[in-house]
């Protein structure tokens, strides 16, 4: 929803109970939000009140439960009794416009861990931070202010708050809660670190405190910080030793570190997986094209027949119909590179296979080779398969039994096999 420019201000009770909203725009030209304008919005997530917004009245935003997120525009001089009061607001920055806080305007806000108070707030009414019980952080950017509630933090017990050096009204406690001076940040996070010329590179400025700013200089080209996070991502090519300065700063001042960052060379993929081979004809074969980096791509130059290259995983699979040597250009790659080697196929001749045939008609046995070719092979037998006894004969082609083992008719039974020559 967009209050559109133009619009002077939000009447009270404006969207009271719209609990459908989860947006909203404000325009430009609002100076105003009317006393529970937006009361108990639940669907309202985060809002951003534009420059042009003075004054927030009470109650503006009571109740709205997932409110999770609240930009206070620079102009902004009150806040309201209750404005944000049950609100799921995590945390908030009071800008400098502010003056006043009122009664009960952050009451109940169960999420709430850290405020900024800027330097113009003179007044804080009434349980302004009452049941807050996860705030510990309250930081102000100014002098203490001059009219406070002593119940401002009641049941808010684990508050400390926090004042920049220099700053005058100052005592060892605000409002029944300790104080302390606000401190730079101090980082934490390592003074070294290593990327791959490249490749996505990711680095996290870590530090205590709160409401800092990042800042990185002597970046090589293609790394960037965001400020809000201090995260330093991207890639680069810049090979070699840098070094990077690296600050975080508060109200309070800025602290710095060196990093030093190496930048490797890009990896080269190279292609791990055998370059012989041999399959048989007739048999499954497999093949895995293996690389270093994790290859995604593969092909090759040309395959036997029979056989099939899955492109994506590499593999090479079937069943080979001829014999012969062949010698294939194999090829893997991803976004890091490319490499190709030869692999030599060798498809050899299937294996004999021993069939035997019984003539009734003239009570014979014969033995014969399939895909034997002309070549002489050992025949073995075995009566209880604990042993096989070649027999003296080769063969070649077909054969009478008798002619091969004359013993064979005094057995009821005997297992042969052929080996090959």
């Amino acid at each position: 929803m967009t209050v559109a420019d133009g619009i002077p201000a939000i009447p009270s009770n404006a969207f009271e109970g719209c609990i459908g909203l989860t947006n909203v725009t404000i325009g430009k030209s609002v100076t105003s939000i009317g006393a529970k304008a937006f009361y108990a919005c639940t669907g309202l997530t985060n809002i951003t009140i534009p420059d042009s917004v003075t004054t927030i009245g009470q109650e503006a935003f009571k109740t709205c439960t997932e409110l999770m997120s609240v930009t206070l525009g620079n102009s902004v001089t009150s806040i309201g009794g209750g404005a944000f009061h049950s609100t799921a607001l995590t945390s908030v920055t009071i800008p400098n416009s502010v003056t006043s806080i009122g009664d009960h305007a952050f009451r109940e806000c169960t999420e709430l861990t850290s405020v900024t108070i800027g330097n113009g707030v003179t007044s804080i009414g009434l349980w302004a931070f009452i049941y807050c019980p996860r705030l510990t952080n309250v930081y102000f950017s100014g002098n203490s202010p001059r009219s406070v509630s002593a119940n401002v933090f009641e049941y808010s017990d684990n508050v400390t708050v926090y004042y920049l050096p220099g700053t005058t009204g100052w005592s060892n406690t605000f409002a029944g809660r300790p104080t302390a001076p606000s401190a730079p940040p101090a980082i934490t996070s390592s003074s070294v670190a290593t990327a791959t010329a490249g490749q996505p590179f990711t680095f996290t400025i870590v530090a205590n405190g709160s409401r800092i700013a990042f800042n990185a200089t002597g970046l090589p080209a293609g790394l960037v910080i965001e400020a809000t996070t201090g995260v330093i991502s991207g890639s680069t090519i810049a090979q070699g030793t840098h070094t990077v300065t690296l600050s975080a700063s508060n109200t309070a001042g800025a602290t710095t570190q060196t990093l030093t960052l190496t930048i490797l060379p890009e990896p080269i993929l190279i292609i791990t997986s055998p370059g012989v081979t041999t399959a048989t004809v007739g048999i499954p074969f497999t093949y895995a094209i293996t690389a270093n980096y994790t290859p995604n791509l593969f092909n090759v130059s040309s395959l036997p027949p029979g056989l099939v290259l899955n492109k994506t995983t590499g593999v090479i699979s079937g069943i080979p119909t001829a014999e012969g040597t062949h010698s294939i250009i194999l090829s893997a790659g991803n976004a890091s590179g490319l490499d190709s080697k030869i692999l030599t196929l060798t498809v050899v001749p299937a294996p004999p296979l021993l069939k035997i045939n019984f003539i009734i008609a003239r009570n014979e046995v014969a033995m014969k080779l399939q895909n034997g070719g002309i070549k002489e092979h050992v025949v073995e037998y075995t009566d209880d398969f604990k042993q096989w006894i070649p027999l003296p004969t080769k063969l070649v082609g077909a054969k009478d039994l008798s002619q091969l083992d004359p013993q064979s008719t005094n057995r009821p039974f005997r297992f042969y096999r052929v080996v090959q020559p």
